[in-house]
Formats: structure tokens, sequence, C-alpha cells
């Protein structure tokens, strides 16, 4: 959504800047916004934790949920771990 829109530090301020816009348009409306965001360059042993997430502390401190979808070391399989839940609940995964 915003490559190549800055570089060097000023992406990282536009990245603050849509983050906070997104923040309050969820907040006004009452709605969910989901935003998927890459991970920083990991080796491939390493778990990806908050830190991983591309970019400055913003993006998961404005977040109501933070999930991350990581390799196993099992072929075919994925973990999905919820490392972020502001508003509490429960969730039921199912899979097909």
């Amino acid at each position: 959504m915003l490559s190549q829109q800055a570089y060097g530090v000023q992406k990282f301020d536009l990245q603050d800047k849509v983050v906070g816009m997104l923040r309050q348009l969820a907040s006004d409306r009452n709605v969910h916004i989901q935003v998927v965001v890459h991970p920083k360059k990991v080796e491939d042993e390493n778990f990806l934790t908050v830190g991983s997430i591309f970019g400055t502390a913003k993006v998961t401190q404005e977040a109501d949920t933070v999930m991350i979808l990581q390799r196993t070391t099992l072929p075919n399989f994925r973990k999905l771990e919820i490392k972020k839940n502001r508003k509490g609940g429960w969730f039921k995964m199912s899979a097909t």
C-alpha cells in the first residue's frame, strides 16, 4: 500500500501517519480494519515475534489484535499465534 511513496526514514513517518489515520477511522466509525504487515527479514529457524513486524512500533501499539502466521518445521503446516488481543474475548478457529 505504501511502496515507493517514501524512501529512507520518511517511509516510517508515512507508515506511522497512515496507521494513525486507520486507527482514527476505525474508532470514529466503530469498524474493524485488518492490515497485513510483512515481517522483517529473519533467519528461517527463528520464530517471529511482535518485534519482527516491519516498521515502527506504532503498527502494533495501535492494533487491537496482532496475529502472526508463520511456517513450522513440519512441511505444509503453519502456526497462527495471537500476540495481542486488546478487546479480550475468545477466538474460535477451525481447520479445513
